[in-house]
């Protein structure tokens, strides 16, 4: 039976949600659809999802196990781990059935728009289908029933979560462990408790690659970001701002509601990925044979490949290790 990672084609899929409309940050009108998406996606909404996020990143996880980790074969870790994981959740946090993702990932965006229009109508004037928990749902009940969304504000909503916080999430868990590959001291330490350290390691690499990485093709070669301070309390700038440091503290809470959201995938993802596979190393053999770059062209922050490979006996080494 095909698995979801074997109908997913990464880059085809990251083009379809990029090319979605995406509005300048500071439109009133994209601002007032982000106060609604934050009305939605409240930190108790988000934490009701923590399951689901699990059981897609398990998933995900034991397909890549079966396929390559077990046969001991090399894999691109964006392919099989950092775009589908991210893909598939905004498909269940929107509402849209499993059955459907794949043949949609194969679809342009205007046939997502279609579907996703399509879809809300059917939220709008069926009450029923209304007292389902995902997004579309709760906005046709609790703000297009209440006079404070139209139609158009929902279809636009869904597609903001299927394309803006998708790309942004492939990209950030591709950065995350490119910058642990590039700090391997802090590496090693994350490896022995992974769950432990996963938020002070998505505080930071959020911090450390912000909005601009300038990550290098190479984990063996530290890279030059450009730090953004959004994420301190006060504006207060970090000591040593150019080092990534994992054990800093003093990170201000997510500025908006719906920003809960992406950092518990971050979390979940990260830690989840560490603690399954520790022996999880960057593949430098590999290089050769990649004829595009590792990161993404100038003036964006992202990962395109990033060739991993997992040694199986690393698990025993880590309880060694701890028990020490």
């Amino acid at each position: 039976m095909a698995t979801y990672t074997d109908s997913f084609n990464t880059m085809n899929a990251i083009k379809t949600m990029n090319n979605l409309p995406s509005p300048s940050l500071d439109d009133p009108e994209y601002i007032r659809q982000r106060d609604l998406l934050d009305s939605a996606l409240t930190p108790e909404v988000v934490e009701e999802m923590r399951l689901m996020i699990h059981g897609v990143v398990n998933r995900v996880l034991d397909e890549i196990n079966q396929k390559y980790v077990a046969p001991g074969k090399p894999f691109d870790l964006i392919e099989a781990f950092a775009a589908p994981v991210p893909t598939q959740i905004a498909y269940k946090v929107v509402g849209i059935p499993e059955e459907d993702v794949g043949q949609l990932l194969l679809q342009d965006e205007q046939s997502l728009e279609a579907y996703v229009d399509k879809m809300v109508d059917e939220r709008i004037t069926e009450p029923d289908s209304c007292n389902r928990g995902d997004l579309i749902s709760r906005l046709a009940r609790e703000q297009y029933r209440k006079g404070l969304m139209s139609r158009g504000d929902i279809v636009e909503l869904a597609l903001l979560v299927l394309g803006a916080g998708h790309a942004a999430l492939v990209n950030s868990i591709g950065l995350g462990v490119l910058t642990l590959f590039q700090h391997p001291e802090q590496w090693a330490k994350v490896r022995r408790n992974p769950l432990a350290w996963a938020p002070s390691v998505v505080n930071e690499c959020l911090r450390y690659n912000g909005l601009c990485s300038s990550a290098t093709s190479s984990p063996d070669v530290t890279p030059s970001p450009q730090i953004w301070n959004g994420s301190w309390t006060h504006g207060r700038r970090p000591s040593d701002p150019q080092k990534f440091d994992i054990h800093r503290s003093g990170y201000a809470p997510p500025e908006r509601q719906s920003e809960h959201l992406s950092r518990l995938e971050l979390e979940i993802a990260l830690g989840t990925l560490f603690a399954r596979f520790p022996g999880l190393r960057f593949d430098s053999s590999a290089i050769r044979d990649v004829n595009t770059p590792l990161v993404l062209p100038p003036g964006t922050a992202g990962v395109m490949k990033l060739p991993v490979q997992v040694d199986t006996d690393a698990e025993m080494h880590r309880i060694l290790i701890t028990c020490d």
